[in-house]
């Protein structure tokens, strides 16, 4: 995936409609301190933050009712992306998500480099303590990282999630694919700060001379 080019890049999370659906304090809260996560590592790596909140506005009509991978409609650009909060089920399978996806980035490029992006967050799909853990991953697609495996076998320059074994650093890192919800029998996965993988791979992306 194409690294930042500008950075911090100016994050403006969704105020919502007159329907509702804008992020709760709580949630703008959860958001602030996964944004100081990762800019923590930015400061470590390269002595510059990745992200700036900025405070809720209104997310263009065409994010919460068009095709999000339609590249061709203006959804931001190199500088600044929306966080957009969607918890209507029909909404949410209409933009292309299911149950199993609480979060989910889409980026469009122009060649290699990134043009523009969205974050879209449903925080219906995961138990309110896990909130963070979506964010924090979700926040690594935008500054350029995939998952730290690749779902299945994989392939050879890209390690399958199914030959990881638990506590490997692929699964133990914020960019693994899953987070498991949890049950009556299993306690909810949090991952709510960056792991060595998430680090060195960020490094890798930005910084790979050190």
């Amino acid at each position: 995936m194409a690294p930042l080019v500008r950075y911090p890049v100016y994050i403006i999370p969704d105020k919502g409609t007159s329907q509702g659906d804008g992020f709760t304090d709580a949630e703008i809260g959860s958001i602030a301190g996964t944004v100081r996560e990762w800019n923590t590592v930015g400061q470590k790596l390269f002595g510059h933050d990745l992200f700036r909140l900025g405070p809720p506005g209104a997310v263009p009509e065409g994010l919460r009712n068009g095709d999000p991978h339609d590249c061709r409609q203006s959804i931001g650009d190199q500088t600044r992306f929306y966080v957009v909060r969607e918890t209507n089920t029909d909404r949410w399978a209409a933009l292309g998500f299911n149950a199993s996806i609480p979060g989910a980035t889409i980026r469009c490029s122009a060649g290699a480099e990134l043009s523009q992006q969205v974050i879209y967050l449903n925080p219906n799909l995961v138990n309110a303590n896990q909130f963070s853990s979506v964010v924090l991953h979700e926040l690594g697609h935008a500054a350029g990282l995939d998952h730290s495996c690749m779902s299945g076998a994989g392939k050879p320059d890209y390690v399958g999630c199914d030959k990881i074994k638990p506590g490997h650093p692929y699964q133990l890192a914020v960019m693994f694919p899953s987070l498991t919800r949890g049950n009556e029998s299993v306690d909810p996965e949090i991952k709510d700060t960056l792991k060595p993988n998430d680090s060195e791979r960020t490094q890798c992306l930005y910084n790979p001379q050190q």
